[in-house]
């Protein structure tokens, strides 16, 4: 998950995959503090936050700030109802002690995952490779739009990372992070995941 202080939306998101298959099925889900409701130019840049609270992909919190805790009750949530228990949830080290402390309670594990091109360069390649070969299904219309507004950021030894395009703040990219920070998670636990469904 990508955790955000008040300014940017918080982005969760769960991978559900068969080991004999090679595609992979994400769920989302955002949250927002209402207070961006009226104090926000996305509006201009496409953002539709009303609508897409009331088609269920986004959660608009009380107040001017997004208590993460709410976003690890969602993760509790997905157990609940469908038994997916996450073999591990990488997150967004800033302003994640209230999630983390939540988790904990639930007994799910966590694991930090810097936003730094060397730990991100892969797993945006890998993403990459598997949306170009459309291998990822269940991608709703906020992360269409967080990528759509995502550019790549190259450094001097060639490893990428995503970022607003220049000029463009009210263009939000959370949920192409976080997906970025799914692919990061997967590939560092990818044997006990896929044993888990029902791989070797």
């Amino acid at each position: 998950m990508d955790i955000a202080e008040t300014t940017d939306l918080c982005c969760a998101k769960i991978l559900v995959m068969k080991a004999d298959r090679g595609e992979k099925f994400v769920l989302s889900k955002y949250f927002i503090p209402e207070g961006k409701l009226s104090k926000s130019d996305d509006k201009s840049a496409g953002a539709r936050y009303e609508e897409w609270a009331r088609d269920g992909m986004l959660k608009i919190g009380e107040g001017n700030y997004v208590n993460t805790a709410i976003i690890a009750d969602w993760f509790y949530e997905m157990y609940k109802t469908y038994g997916f228990r996450p073999v591990r949830v990488g997150y967004d080290a800033k302003f994640a002690n209230e999630f983390i402390n939540r988790m904990d309670e639930y007994g799910f594990e966590t694991e930090s995952v810097w936003q730094r091109p060397e730990v991100m360069n892969l797993p945006i390649k890998m993403a990459e490779a598997d949306l170009k070969d459309r291998l990822v299904a269940g991608l709703n219309v906020m992360d269409k739009w967080c990528l759509g507004n995502a550019t790549l950021v190259v450094n001097a030894r060639g490893e990428g990372i995503l970022d607003k395009i220049k000029g463009q703040v009210s263009r939000k990219i959370d949920g192409a992070v976080t997906l970025t920070i799914l692919y990061e998670v997967f590939r560092r636990y990818r044997q006990p995941f896929l044993s888990k469904c029902g791989g070797r």
